[in-house]
């Protein structure tokens, strides 16, 4: 229980920091954290709901941060409009 608790912690603070695939790698620890545990039956039935929304959730975070990330990245290189991404896919 304290190494999901520890995963969790640090994976809200690599998010914060915007660390995307460390965040992810906690988030992965976390989850197999959890599935030791519910394993094991340490977990209940009620318990293991809110465990798995947690980890949705720091899943959640990390995804959407990647996808600022990469929505950012894409707007320097290709300029803001959708027309440069649509010339960019054709190859022209």
């Amino acid at each position: 229980m304290k190494n999901y608790k520890m995963n969790e912690k640090t994976t809200k603070k690599l998010i914060e920091k915007k660390l995307v695939i460390p965040a992810y790698e906690q988030c992965i620890k976390a989850s197999h954290c959890f599935n030791l545990l519910d394993s094991r039956g340490v977990i209940s039935a009620k318990e293991r709901q809110a465990f798995i929304l947690r980890i949705r959730t720091l899943v959640y975070n990390c995804c959407t941060l990647l996808n600022d990330d990469w929505i950012f990245t894409r707007n320097i290189w290709w300029g803001n409009s959708v027309l440069g991404a649509k010339k960019c896919r054709k190859g022209t």
